[in-house]
C-alpha cells in the first residue's frame, strides 16, 4: 500500500463536502418565527435546506422545489423581475420529548427562496403545482428570440 492509498478517503471526504458545499450554499434557507426579520427559531431549527432544481427549456422555465411538510395553502408563489419568489410557512408539530437526547434536523417557521430566472417568462400564464412535497413550476418563456450563429465576414 502507497502513502497515497492512505490519502484517499480523505480526499473523497472533502471533494465530498466541497460538493455539497457547492450545491446547497444556495438552497441554505434561514427559517423565521412569524415571518418577522430578527425573530428566529432556537438555533438547531432556524436554518434548512429548500432545494431546487431550474430548467431551461426552449419555451418555458421549468421549477421544481422541494418543500416537504407543507399544504399547498401554506406556499406563495411570484415573478418579480426575473426572479422566482416562493415563501411559506412550515410550521412545528408538537413533540413530546422524552429522555435527554433530542435531534432537531428539521427548520420551522417562515421562509423566503428567491431564484433568479434564466429568461423572460410571462407571469400570467405560469403554473405551479404542489404534490407529494414538490413545488412544480412551470413558466412559459416570454417573447421568444430567434437564435441563430452569425458567420464573421
Amino acid at each position: 500500500m502507497s502513502l497515497n492509498d492512505d490519502f484517499k478517503p480523505l480526499q473523497w471526504l472533502s471533494e465530498g463536502w466541497a460538493a455539497l458545499r457547492d450545491k446547497a450554499h444556495n438552497a441554505l434557507t434561514h427559517f423565521q418565527e412569524d415571518g418577522k426579520p430578527g425573530a428566529a427559531a432556537p438555533a438547531a431549527e432556524s436554518w434548512g435546506l429548500v432545494v431546487s432544481d431550474v430548467i431551461d427549456h426552449a419555451d418555458k422555465v421549468s421549477v421544481r422545489m422541494e418543500v416537504p411538510g407543507l399544504s399547498k395553502e401554506q406556499i406563495r408563489v411570484e415573478v418579480q423581475a426575473n426572479q422566482l419568489i416562493v415563501t411559506g410557512e412550515k410550521r412545528s408539530e408538537a413533540t413530546h420529548r422524552e429522555g435527554s437526547a433530542v435531534i432537531t434536523e428539521r427548520a420551522f417557521g417562515h421562509f423566503r427562496r428567491v431564484l433568479s430566472l434564466p429568461a423572460d417568462v410571462d407571469a400570467d400564464q405560469a403554473t405551479a403545482e404542489y404534490r407529494d412535497g414538490v413545488l412544480a413550476i412551470d413558466l412559459p418563456k416570454r417573447g421568444q428570440t430567434n437564435r441563430r450563429a452569425i458567420e464573421v465576414g
